[in-house]
């Protein structure tokens, strides 16, 4: 057994974890409550003439703010490593929103909304994202702050196991990050010499005051994990084992539970079901909206089009969606031939197959507008990888190892690749090769916030007429 030479300091007033986390919970709650009234009395004011919301709109506010702050604390949202993880914003948004639309579904369903504003609740809703980023922010801070003044207490713990696993387990893992006290590393041999020696264990444990246990020993050595977890079972602790070798090697394995059995998913698609519905209603509102608006625009450029030379206003061609599923996909014609077999020949700068007014759509994307219809039609999403051609698709995929992976979204009209300066033809491998590494780094990395990102950098783009 071995302990560490020179343990943390632990301050007398150390803040407890529990009384931060029931802290933090009580601010987010106040800090959406009066967001969400200030929001309807705002609303009642200014839109209602009504100087105050109804009764029902008050409890609604309170309902949502509570409820968000009581889930967020369930799932240990307010502790370490929670408060400084990289997956606390999106878990913080996900509970707001699906609070938000429960309440409002439930609210509706029952004819309780009838005092209430479906307007005033849609502000309220964004509002509260703002008001949890900021929030979340401060947490952050005031815990790796009181944390390494030493004024926020680590949960002490213990390794037990093979030297050189509990090395690699300090390695890879942040302690102090992960809000963890390393107060010494055990010889899972001493779990086999005798009760003796298993005694000096617990009570070195019981001094050191240990409250969790990580056990760094090979999953495939069930019989070593059994003995030291009934040689444990003497002291209240939470015992738990490293992932094993191969879960290093896999940033997204997790464990899922299913019908009260254990599984290890050890991959997960891009989106998971929630992100999928996120994603969907912003296409459909945004593509429903824009081409309400642009219809008049889209009327005109399909009359200019078809004077301007011979042949249909839109051009359609087969390409690989979701899954490799295919789909037509439509744009305004810009060139003389409308290619849709086995041999396409890509369009290049200065093509003479382009026509003029299609050199003028092509530069301002305008070409690309038709293809709101097949987001409605859940072909496309607003921002994703760029759908290839069929006859592409099969070219690329036997000489890139990994093209088919861009597949495992919906295809965008816009996407990461092509606002990073990736447009156009792709004359070389390597081009196309920079191209999909983009789109795999958005597979990998979505968020609603980088859509947002990615169609702002588009409009810009577009307004410079940086497009090709």
């Amino acid at each position: 057994m071995r302990v560490d030479a020179a343990l943390p300091k632990r301050r007398t007033m150390a803040m407890d974890r529990l009384f931060l986390a029931i802290l933090c919970a009580l601010v987010d709650f106040w800090a959406l409550y009066i967001a969400a009234t200030a929001v309807y009395r705002g609303y009642h004011a200014w839109w209602l003439g009504t100087p105050y919301p109804p009764d029902v709109a008050l409890v609604f506010c309170a309902a949502v703010a509570g409820t968000t702050a009581l889930l967020i604390f369930e799932r240990r949202g307010y502790e370490m490593p929670g408060l400084t993880g990289a997956g606390h914003a999106r878990m913080r948004r996900r509970t707001w929103l699906g609070v938000m639309v429960a309440a409002i579904v439930i609210a509706f369903a029952t004819k309780l909304g009838g005092d209430l504003s479906r307007a005033a609740a849609c502000i309220i809703a964004l509002i509260g994202l703002g008001v949890l980023s900021l929030t979340g922010r401060l947490f952050g801070a005031v815990a790796r702050f009181a944390q390494a003044s030493g004024y926020l207490a680590r949960s002490r713990v213990m390794l037990v196991g093979e030297q050189g696993r509990m090395t690699g387990f300090a390695d890879a893992f942040n302690a102090d990050a992960l809000g963890l006290e390393v107060v010494g590393h055990v010889d899972a041999a001493l779990f086999d010499a005798g009760p003796a020696c298993r005694a000096s264990v617990l009570d070195f444990a019981r001094r050191q005051a240990v409250e969790e246990v990580f056990v760094a020993l090979p999953w495939t050595d069930d019989e070593r994990i059994a003995r030291i977890l009934r040689g444990l079972a003497e002291l209240p602790v939470a015992v738990h084992l490293c992932p094993d070798r191969i879960i290093g090697r896999l940033p997204e394995a997790k464990l899922r539970l299913l019908d009260g059995a254990a599984f290890l998913q050890l991959a997960r698609p891009p989106l998971d079901s929630s992100e999928v519905a996120v994603k969907r209603c912003f296409d459909v509102a945004v593509a429903a909206t824009v081409l309400v608006i642009l219809a008049p625009l889209l009327l005109i450029i399909a009359v200019v089009v078809r004077l301007d030379s011979p042949g249909p206003a839109l051009f359609r061609q087969r390409r690989h969606g979701f899954n490799r599923s295919s789909f037509v996909i439509y744009k305004f014609r810009t060139m003389t031939r409308m290619d849709d077999g086995p041999v396409i020949r890509q369009a290049r700068r200065h093509d003479p197959r382009v026509t003029r007014i299609g050199r003028f759509l092509r530069r301002t994307s305008l070409d690309e507008l038709p293809q709101l219809y097949n987001v409605l039609r859940g072909d496309m999403s607003l921002v994703g990888p760029r759908p290839h051609a069929l006859a592409h698709d099969d070219y690329y995929d036997a000489l890139i190892r990994s093209y088919a992976r861009r597949h495992n979204v919906r295809p965008g009209i816009t996407g990461w690749a092509q606002v990073n300066g990736c447009r156009g033809e792709t004359d070389t491998i390597e081009k196309m090769r920079k191209r999909i590494d983009l789109d795999l780094f958005y597979a990998d990395n979505w968020s609603f916030g980088f859509d947002l990102k990615i169609l702002r950098m588009t409009f810009a783009q577009i307004w410079r007429h940086d497009a090709y």
